[in-house]
């Protein structure tokens, strides 16, 4: 048996689109069994497998600083690992890595594309092209390892069987961390009475935090329940809904997790940056492809080129409803 530990510690998305990968490993290599090193609070994101055990990273306290980091290596190395695949590529995989590789544990780590991103990103003269997705990069370090991985980038359920369907039920997941990746809210309450108007019935997801801004909503047709649920009880409303809006931002991931088309809204950042839901459409992209500075940012951070976030006023209300109902009927 090859003994594999694979890490990514954040961010949500991020870990999300190892799933897919993890799996497709597993599945094509049955002499590999894999250690998958993510914070504990993510764990809900992998199914159960019987090669594929998962391990936590508390880096906010026992995995603290280089000094948890060797904790962390200390309790990890009697596991006597072949590889080790650095899916995150950062001062703590680093770290480890090293550890690993004085302990003679075959090394490889993820290749992130920064310069092709840096090229996409630049105020000008930009190179806008597809750049490799962010689950083929992750599969890229396996192979390096050695082992056979080819992906589908098929859209299915791969955490769940299937249930039946709420019926009728669209999700929207309004946030972002970045401002660049957030539709104005306004708008987003337009698009909820544009699709409750026409009978359907519409969860509200976010986080505790987000909450907040949707204090006030009372309609029958109108869930909210940003804040009030785990991951693995949001996955398991996802996975039953017809189809999901969503930002540029962990829940486009989630709902590909669990096999649910989703109408991903694009402002500063953009798909070409390989960062679409595995598996999701590009006719169900929403965006402007006629600014000429999108985008700005791989991550939606950086400040505003223009200084007035115009990449989100040509996609309005309507033109969200529209890519809906092509999926939802």
């Amino acid at each position: 048996m090859q003994k594999i530990l694979a890490l990514r510690l954040s961010a949500l998305g991020d870990v999300a689109m190892t799933v897919p990968v993890i799996l497709a490993v597993l599945e094509q290599n049955p002499q590999a069994e894999i250690t998958m090193v993510a914070p504990k609070m993510l764990h809900d994101f992998y199914p159960e497998h019987p090669r594929l055990r998962l391990v936590d990273f508390d880096k906010k306290n026992k995995h603290k600083g280089l000094a948890g980091i060797y904790i962390f290596y200390q309790g990890i190395k009697k596991d006597k690992f072949d590889a080790f695949a650095d899916l995150h590529g950062v001062l703590r995989s680093f770290v480890l890595s090293f550890l690993l590789k004085n302990a003679g544990v075959k090394i490889s780590k993820i290749d992130k594309g920064r310069s092709q991103k840096r090229m996409l990103t630049r105020r000008y003269h930009k190179i806008l092209k597809p750049l490799k997705h962010t689950t083929e990069r992750y599969a890229d370090v396996f192979r390096n390892l050695g082992l056979k991985v080819e992906l589908n980038h098929e859209l299915r359920n791969h955490l769940f069987t299937p249930q039946p369907k709420l019926g009728n039920a669209v999700g929207i997941a309004p946030f972002a961390k970045h401002r660049g990746k957030r539709y104005p809210l306004n708008e987003i309450l337009q698009l909820v009475l544009l699709l409750t108007e026409r009978g359907k019935k519409v969860y509200i997801f976010g986080s505790k935090q987000e909450a907040a801004d949707l204090d006030g909503i009372k309609d029958p047709n109108i869930e909210v329940v940003a804040g009030k649920l785990t991951f693995r009880e949001e996955l398991e409303i996802i996975s039953r809904l017809d189809c999901m809006l969503s930002m540029d931002s962990s829940n486009m991931h989630m709902a590909s997790l669990v096999g649910v088309p989703v109408v991903s809204v694009w402002g500063a950042t953009h798909p070409y940056a390989g960062f679409m839901g595995y598996g999701q459409k590009n006719e169900n992209v929403a965006q402007d492809n006629e600014l000429n500075c999108r985008p700005c940012s791989v991550f939606g951070d950086k400040k505003c080129y223009r200084g007035d976030w115009a990449c989100f006023d040509a996609i309005t209300p309507e033109d969200l409803l529209v890519k809906i109902e092509k999926i939802s009927g």
